[in-house]
């Protein structure tokens, strides 16, 4: 803490009639503060200073560790896809989903090995999904079509 020399009594009217107040004038203000109900001194509790958005930001890292843990997720589901063990996969991508329900090749995923185990109903569904989501999603087609194809 600084010492400051003390204003003169002129510099300190100046200030209150500019609307500006010393530190120390604010100080004395606060301890003199007293609770007009009850008369009881109030106390100033200075809280640690923190960002505006500290709990969105808190938000958005659960949401990182979140999208990273379907992310590993749906490469275990990726890996028994590629074993050919669809059911295990699918397991896996509805894990993925629930934790990123936004992320459309998964579904795209789960849809190829539904259609590949023979469930085209469900294929479909999770095929147009990914399309709601992504329209731009070109296997997406590719998934519907093997889907609708399977259901005749």
């Amino acid at each position: 803490m600084e010492n400051k020399p003390k204003p003169e009594r002129k510099d300190r009217a100046r200030e209150r009639s500019q609307g500006r107040t010393s530190e120390r004038s604010q100080d004395r203000t606060s301890e003199r503060s007293q609770d007009r109900v009850s008369g009881r001194k109030l106390a100033a509790v200075k809280l640690p200073l923190k960002s505006p958005n500290h709990v969105q930001e808190k938000a958005q890292t659960l949401d990182r560790y979140q999208v990273q843990q379907s992310l590993d997720l749906a490469n275990i589901g990726n890996n028994c896809a590629n074993r050919e063990d669809f059911m295990e996969a699918i397991t896996y991508y509805t894990e993925a989903i629930k934790l990123n329900p936004t992320e459309f090749r998964f579904m795209g995923n789960r849809s190829y090995s539904y259609e590949r185990s023979g469930k085209y109903k469900e294929a479909l569904e999770d095929a147009e999904h990914a399309l709601q989501l992504e329209p731009n999603f070109i296997k997406g087609y590719f998934r519907k079509g093997k889907a609708l194809k399977g259901l005749k």
